[in-house]
């Protein structure tokens, strides 16, 4: 085409029904000829060089690769902006990169290899507290939060139940009434909003 040499980077033969769909890249006639330097686009957004998932979910880990063209061996992977994403683990020499999204992980983060990166959005719903709504009195029960490595806070201000026991994802609580009543059980989540599950003492 124009009279260069050109290589296929993409096809798509799904999205138009009898039409494949190419993109392409110059393929450089001569081999030895200097590639162009990697830039900001107008100074600011950077080119489309790091590949993945721009939308992903809580606890779940997702790869990222960087263009050859940008590849420098001396780089390394980094998130900025949540410290509830992780670089999980490097391959092929520092061309991919496996990230490890937490659960309780609820901004954007950036995926950077030197000066470019890429803005992941995490697509996610506020938890609820899970156990019984209904209990009866001097029950025990359990209440959780779904996930793994959650670091949540269990919090109850009544004088009909109380929390006996905790850690960074359920607590154990009692209730010490005899006689019916309501009690409202609250988490603290990672980002420090709060969700409550609103509990029922019926009589025996």
């Amino acid at each position: 085409i124009g009279g260069h040499r050109w290589e296929v980077q993409v096809t798509d033969s799904i999205s138009t029904p009898g039409i494949l769909e190419l993109e392409i890249q110059e393929y450089y006639d001569n081999s030895i000829e200097e590639l162009p330097e990697i830039k900001r686009a107008n100074g600011e957004i950077p080119l489309n060089v790091i590949s993945g998932q721009t939308v992903v979910k809580q606890d779940m880990v997702i790869g990222y690769a960087i263009n050859d063209l940008a590849y420098d061996p001396k780089i390394e992977w980094k998130i900025r902006n949540n410290p509830r994403v992780k670089i999980e683990e490097v391959l092929e020499d520092g061309r991919i990169c496996k990230v490890k999204i937490y659960p309780g992980a609820v901004k954007d983060f950036d995926v950077v290899y030197g000066d470019q990166y890429l803005t992941v959005t995490i697509d996610w719903a506020k938890p609820k507290i899970q156990g019984p709504q209904t209990v009866y009195p001097y029950d025990t029960h359990t209440y959780w939060i779904k996930g793994e490595d959650r670091k949540v806070k269990f919090m109850l201000d009544s004088e009909l139940a109380k929390i006996v026991d905790n850690d960074n994802s359920s607590c154990v609580v009692e209730i010490t009434s005899g006689k019916r009543g309501l009690f409202t059980l609250q988490c603290e989540l990672e980002d420090g909003s709060i969700v409550e599950l609103p509990v029922e003492i019926k009589s025996l």
